[in-house]
Order: structure tokens, then sequence, then C-alpha cells
């Protein structure tokens, strides 16, 4: 699956012009290529290309340049191409596969810092595969499409396809006689295009030309590229009247290197040069990298002239046992990515770091052994074991539960330790200890029903049941007094000072009761308040202190004089917050039919009207959008029957679905107390398997997708 939404630039300017709506417009260029049919004998093989996904493990882990996307979250594309590359003949899977591709991008300046593909790098990769137009907008209806889609297949053309509204990229096989496209897809299982795609999410194509003779091989630099020294020094390049040529490699065999627009990059005479690393080439003579306008690159060392001083990593490094955090790393030639893999490393596999290096943007790399083979992994992937890591026998275990939805549990302190497992909401948890990250953010050791682990102390809120952390020592308690939050997200702790856990979090407009005043260790100011849905303190830089206190114990009334109304829940499942927005913590939510009573209004930062209502005991805020004010007596009020009788739930298996809402939850079990596995975007194509009513009556659907399957509300699904 692809985890962003992907922008792609591109530097060229080709005279290429899109094809028109229909078939019979078609203006786009005339292809020099042999026909498919007298080609066939030219394609791989096996036909391995054919099923290749872009979390394959061979290289799932591997980044796209040098942005901290992988593979296997945004490497759809990639693979997308690399596919054509072998489908149109031009090569076969031993010269070519996605990371292969991958590599080769890297290394030739082929992504941008955010992992955004230069299309124009794809030229050079593989003999005879070029691209002939990188953006062809489709238009029209779902048979508009298939016909602009053929007339570029019928003309030769190899083609990539944007799906879900530029979420994802698949690669286009053929459009059959019944008029279905189909495609090979980098995530997924589905071979239909409109099939397995809502028709207004696939918006464009990009084309290529295949001319190769099926022995293309992309040029990955091999593994005995020699390991560069640490070395950060100044230069001025000496070449006289001539210029500097710098290279992707240590060597006058690797290529040239080049900028976005594809423009060979040189250093003039007396340019001055920034030097990260030093090393000899086969032969023994001197190169040095370079850094050049965020890009890496190798140069001769006798055309370089040292001016500025050496600051290199210390010859005795202290050996230090440690342990990977994350699965399938690569182990590298040199401190970064534009070197080639030595070998592959497993998820809390032992090494030994030898010694650390910096990367030409600056991120530490680690010299370890691994295996009996020594190479470079990046420190976000190698968690160091110290000693008396475990914490002190005497910390005094505290009952506590999980303030958030989905929090990951891992094997250390800090995100860059592997996950053990992830808790729901409000699970029940014993804090057992405490350690600090790199950050110094603190994280408490808990244990859980099935283990122990480490979770970021926001996410836990400590019993009261405890000591009371944060009491009232030093504070004041203060006349009732309202307020109104007047920062967005703004947290509310359990005690007086950011060292204490995280209770929530309250949006602008949100209204409070200040109920008494504390200094933290810094002598800043908090409040202890009351808002709906609870207490706890917040910094009195963010709540500005009402008029008078007529608000009482009443926070989160919009007046003393407010007449109630009585009003009817429109919709399923509809979340009652803290306090109006949606950036306040859910207090509970209610089902379509049910009746309350509105006993206030509040505004969220954007102006949209909540209603305050009274809610188990206490109150609540709803959006208006969801209550139907009057009740049952407005005649088109439809109490109970929306969810739980308007939706199919027969008839419907083996049906595509289509998510129909911006962000939809898919859960574990039919019912909105059951965890959240995931969440799917508007326009994503499911399968669906089945339906079930949860205890309130609410259909649900079992959907398929990404080889996987969950619940999801049957009334964020349209059925095609």
């Amino acid at each position: 699956m692809n985890k962003k939404l992907i922008l792609f630039l591109t530097s060229l300017s080709l005279a290429v012009t899109p094809i028109g709506a229909f078939a019979s417009e078609y203006s786009g260029p005339d292809a020099s290529i042999e026909a498919l049919g007298e080609r066939a004998n030219l394609q791989a093989a096996t036909g391995e290309y054919r099923t290749w996904k872009q979390y394959d493990s061979r290289w799932a882990n591997q980044l796209l340049g040098s942005s901290p996307d992988t593979m296997s979250e945004s490497g759809c594309l990639v693979t997308a191409i690399a596919t054509l590359m072998v489908h149109s003949g031009c090569a076969d899977e031993n010269g070519v596969d996605p990371g292969k591709l991958c590599t080769y991008l890297s290394n030739n300046g082929g992504f941008t810092s955010n992992g955004e593909l230069y299309w124009g790098k794809v030229n050079g990769a593989v003999d005879g595969f070029k691209l002939a137009n990188w953006s062809v907008a489709l238009s029209g209806s779902r048979y508009d499409k298939v016909a602009q889609i053929k007339s570029y297949l019928d003309n030769g053309y190899y083609l990539v396809a944007s799906v879900g509204y530029g979420a994802h990229w698949v690669a286009i096989n053929s459009v059959d006689d019944s008029g279905n496209v189909n495609i090979f897809d980098p995530a997924y299982s589905y071979t239909k295009l409109f099939g397995n795609y809502s028709d207004a999410g696939v918006t464009r194509i990009a084309v290529f030309s295949g001319n190769g003779g099926g022995s293309g091989i992309i040029d990955v630099p091999s593994s005995n590229n020699p390991v560069m020294e640490n070395y950060n020094a100044t230069g001025k390049v000496n070449v006289g009247a001539s210029y500097l040529n710098v290279r992707n490699g240590v060597g006058t065999d690797k290529g040239y290197l080049t900028d976005s627009s594809g423009n060979r990059i040189t250093l003039q005479n007396n340019e001055s040069v920034t030097i990260t690393g030093k090393g000899n080439d086969s032969s023994g003579n001197l190169w040095y990298r370079v850094a050049i306008n965020g890009l890496t690159g190798y140069v001769f060392g006798a055309y370089i002239d040292i001016t500025g001083g050496s600051i290199n990593t210390p010859s005795e490094y202290p050996e230090k046992t440690a342990k990977v955090n994350a699965s399938y790393v690569n182990v590298r030639s040199g401190a970064g990515t534009n070197y080639s893999v030595v070998t592959v490393a497993s998820q809390n596999q032992e090494i030994t770091v030898i010694g650390e290096e910096n990367d030409s943007a600056g991120a530490k790399w680690y010299k370890i052994k691994i295996n009996n083979t020594t190479g470079f992994m990046h420190s976000d992937y190698v968690t160091m074991e110290q000693e008396n890591t475990d914490p002190p026998t005497t910390y005094p275990e505290k009952a506590a539960k999980v303030n958030a939805s989905s929090v990951n549990v891992r094997n250390g302190a800090g995100t860059n330790n592997g996950v053990v497992a992830t808790l729901a909401l409000n699970t029940s948890i014993t804090v057992i200890g405490e350690d600090k990250d790199g950050s110094g953010a603190t994280w408490y050791k808990i244990k859980f029903d099935g283990g122990e682990g480490f979770m970021h102390s926001d996410y836990v809120t400590i019993s009261d049941d405890n000591n009371n952390p944060g009491g009232s020592t030093g504070g004041t308690t203060t006349e009732p007094r309202t307020g109104t939050v007047n920062g967005d997200y703004v947290n509310v702790r359990t005690g007086a000072g950011t060292n204490h856990s995280r209770v929530t979090s309250l949006n602008s407009g949100a209204a409070v009761t200040i109920v008494g005043e504390e200094k933290d260790g810094s002598g800043s100011t908090w409040y202890k308040i009351n808002y709906a849905g609870g207490s706890g303190y917040m910094i009195s830089d963010y709540v500005t202190i009402n008029g008078g206190s007529t608000g009482g114990n009443n926070p989160g009334g919009s007046t003393g004089g407010y007449e109630k109304k009585s009003g009817t829940v429109n919709a399923n499942s509809v979340n009652v917050r803290s306090a109006a927005g949606t950036g306040n913590s859910i207090v509970g939510n209610l089902s379509s039919g049910t009746a309350v009573t509105i006993v206030g209004e509040g505004k969220d930062s954007s102006g949209a009207t909540w209603y305050k209502i009274e809610y188990n005991g206490g109150s609540g805020y709803m959006h208006s959008d969801y209550i139907t004010v009057g009740g049952g007596n407005t005649g088109g009020g439809n109490t109970g029957s929306s969810g739980a009788g308007n939706y199919p739930m027969e008839g419907i298996e083996g049906k595509e679905g289509v998510i129909n809402a911006a962000l939809v939850n898919i859960r574990v079990g039919a019912g909105s107390d059951q965890e959240v596995m995931t969440t799917l975007k508007s326009g994503v194509s499911v399968l669906i398997e089945g339906a079930e009513r949860d205890a309130s009556g609410i259909i649900w659907y079992k959907v398929a997708f990404a080889g996987t399957s969950g619940y999801m509300m049957a009334e964020f699904v349209s059925i095609q």
C-alpha cells in the first residue's frame, strides 16, 4: 500500500501532445516501435516480473534517494516502471528489478529529498526504454478512458496509470476484447484497472517507449566499491584552465553526476569544495567524496588542494554491542544510501558497532561488524545495548490506562525500537519503570495483558488512585472562574508541568472552569481546570479568563439563559466530544435515533456549530449536523433506520465497493468498540465478503483489501 500522496515532478520539456478525450482525436507522438507480436520473444521467460510487489523483502526497505520513504511505503511507481522495462522486452529479470531501479535512481539524482520522482532520470537506466510523456490527463467516462489507453497501447507504447486520485500507481498490461484494462498492481492482487479502482480516481497516465534488445541491465554500483574514510575538510580545484568531472562513485569507470535536469555537474578551476570523505580506487589512486548542492559526488584527489583542516573520527572507537531494531535493514559499503548493499540484517540480529560516520546530509551511520562482514547501517535502525537499562527495583508500580487509539508498545524507549504490540484506547496497564529516549522524552516501561514493553508517556494516564502526581502541593484553590482555550491542540496534563503525562488536548474555543492554580518548577503558572469530560492542568498562557464567574461548575455552557431543546441523533455512531471541535477527546458515541437534550452551543475554530448535550450524567459536544432539533416531531426524522436497515446484507459477496468518505476506520470486528487495524482513504476499492449487525443493529461489511480483511460501517462504502 502506498503510505503517502506522492507528488511527481519533472524537469523535462517534451514536445509530446496528450491525446484528446476520445480515441478518434489521437494526436500523440508517432512511435518507431516494432509490433508487440514480433517482439514477444524478447520478453522475460520466467514471467516473475508480473508479480513484483513494492513490499518484496528483497527491496522493501530500500530508501527512495535521501528521503525517509521506503520502497515498501512509497515504491509503487518505481515497481510499476521496472515491470514495464521487462514487459516491453528491453530487459529480463536478471538485468532489472525494482530494487535495482531504485538504486539506480538514488545514485543518479532520481528522487527529491521527499522521495518524489524526477521522471527524466528514468531515461538511461535501460537501453531503449525512454520516457515519452510524464503526464497525460484521462478524461470522460470509463469507456472514454479505456479508449485513450488503448490508443497508446495500439501505437506501441507502455503505460503506468495513476489511481486513487494520485495515491497509487499501477502498470498497464493490455486492453482485452471486452474492454477490460488489465494491470500489474505493485501493492495489491488486483488485475483490472476499472474493476478494482474507482473510475473517477483514474486520472492520468505516463507514457514510455521501448525499443530495447532484451539484454538491458541496470548498472548498479558493485559491492567492491571502497569504503570511504570519514574525512571532513575544505579544498580548492586545481586543474589549470580545464574543469574537473564529478562522478557517481570512486573511479573513472563510474558515471557522471548530474543535476535534476540531467545536466552534468563539473567543478571549475579554483572552485571551493566541501570534502566529506576519502578513499582509493582499485589502482590505489586517491579520491575525495564531496558535497555539492545537496548531492554527493566523487573527484580525483590529484586535482584537489586541501585548504582547511580535516576533522577525522577518532581512530580508537570503543566497540559496542547492539541489535538491529527493524526487519530487512540494508548494510552498505559506505555511509549513505548511494552505496551498494553488501548484506541485509534481520530484526533483533546482534551486531558490533566499531565506528561512526555522517553521510552528506549529516545523518549518522554506524560502522558495524555482522556475520564476519563489515559495513555501514543507518543509526535509526540500531539499538545500543546498555548496562543497567532495567528500572530500579524500588520503582513503585502504578495503575494506568492508554489514553489514545492504537498506541504502539516498543521493545525500548524510543520510536527507533521495534513494535511488540499495539494497545487500544482505555486498555488497562501497569507502569513499572521510566526511561528517556535520545531526545529526552519520557517513556514508561509497562506491563500489559500479553507482555511488557515501553510506551511514550504522552499516551499514558496514571490513575488518580496512585500517589496523585501533580497534586495540590504548592497550589491554591480559587473561586471557580470560567475561561476559554485560546490555542489549538493545547495539552491537559495530570499535574502542573510538562513532565506530567498528557490526559487529552483541547481546541481553541473550548470552555473550561478554573478551580485552582499552581506553579511548575520554572515558576510558570498552571490552571487546574474542569472541562466537559474530565479535569486536569493547563498552562495559563493558553487560557483566557472570561469576565465573570457565572459559569460556576457548568464548563462549556454557552450562556446561563440557554433554553433547553430536545433533539434526535440522525446518523450512526456519532462521536460525543469533550468540547466543540474534532481536536477534542472523544467521551462516547451515540447511535442514530437516540434522543438528546441540548443545553448549549459552541463554535469550533472553523466556525462550525456544536451542540452541548446532556450525556452520561454529565455533558458533551456533538456537531450540529448530526442532531435533528425537535426530536421525533419533524416528520422526516430518520429515527433508527439509518445504518440499521438501509444497506443490503444479501447478494453482496464478491462485489466491488469504493470508500465514499475521506478517511474510514477498518476494525478487527463488527462494532465501533472493536480495535482499529488501519484506515482507508476515499476512492480506494475493496472486495465485499459479507455483512453483519453489531449489538446496536448497525450494519457492518467485511471487506478485503491489500491481502487482508476487516470490518467497516456499511454507510461508508458504495457498492459498484
